[in-house]
């Protein structure tokens, strides 16, 4: 009986180690956001540009998108993003050029942040009012930065490690890519549990996988959603006068 209930005791141990927000690689603070307000919940975030094989995910007419964009990317594929908001998916910001914001001084971390936004709005006409720090990195004189721009920093539940896997070819990076999630899927329930999954958009295998990612979060009885529909909100952005649109 004893043997049991340490073997119990263990198995709960394990899934909430392993399903609990990977914090080892993200800042936190308050009002990140690191997972869905409501269990059974999945959404699906892309970072770091608007590249050649984000139509393939586009092609994934019933799922609604989080990409969080980079300034220089958006300004290499302004028709990308632009197709990205006409098909109504969701975008955040991801700095313009990607850099550690931790080792930056207060004015350059909101060059960063500015620039990008401008960037996006000569696109799509508006400002996103979500972002996502590169790196995860966002201490908290960042997070001020961040608030006083209206932002919401939004980190993630689980990183796929795609990123990991770049050297790799692309079988191995493809199988490995999917066997880090379906790992973590393999011990969640989606009675408690939910999930904001980090990958990246200019990886081929981690976008060919999405297909097989979410069959399998649907056969476990997950459901897909954005950021801001798992957190119970509207889906909005700012214009550049600071009102909030509805989108």
């Amino acid at each position: 009986m004893q043997i049991k209930l340490i073997f119990q005791f263990l198995i709960v141990f394990i899934h909430q180690l392993l399903l609990s927000p990977m914090t080892l690689t993200q800042d936190s603070g308050s009002g990140f956001i690191t997972n869905c307000s409501k269990p059974g919940i999945v959404v699906l975030t892309f970072d770091d540009g608007s590249g050649q094989y984000t139509n393939s995910l586009l092609q994934l007419k019933k799922l609604k998108l989080h990409f969080f964009v980079l300034g220089t990317s958006v300004e290499q594929y302004p028709e990308i993003l632009n197709k990205i908001f006409k098909e109504r998916h969701q975008i955040g910001v991801h700095t313009y050029t990607h850099p550690h914001l931790n080792d930056l001084t207060y004015e350059q971390q909101k060059e960063e942040i500015v620039k990008a936004n401008d960037a996006i709005y000569k696109i799509i006409g508006v400002i996103p009012n979500y972002m996502r720090p590169p790196f995860g990195e966002c201490d908290d004189e960042c997070g001020k930065l961040m608030k006083s721009l209206d932002l919401i920093i939004t980190q993630w539940t689980i990183d796929f490690y795609d990123w990991h896997y770049q050297a790799a070819s692309y079988q191995e990076g493809r199988t490995k890519t999917l066997n880090n999630i379906l790992g973590y899927l393999s011990l969640s329930n989606p009675k408690i549990d939910s999930f904001i999954l980090l990958q990246h958009y200019f990886y081929k295998y981690s976008v060919d996988i999405v297909p097989e990612i979410v069959e399998a979060f649907e056969k476990k009885g997950y459901t897909f959603e954005t950021v801001a529909e798992c957190l119970v909100e509207s889906y909005k952005n700012k214009n550049e006068d600071g009102k909030m649109t509805k989108k």
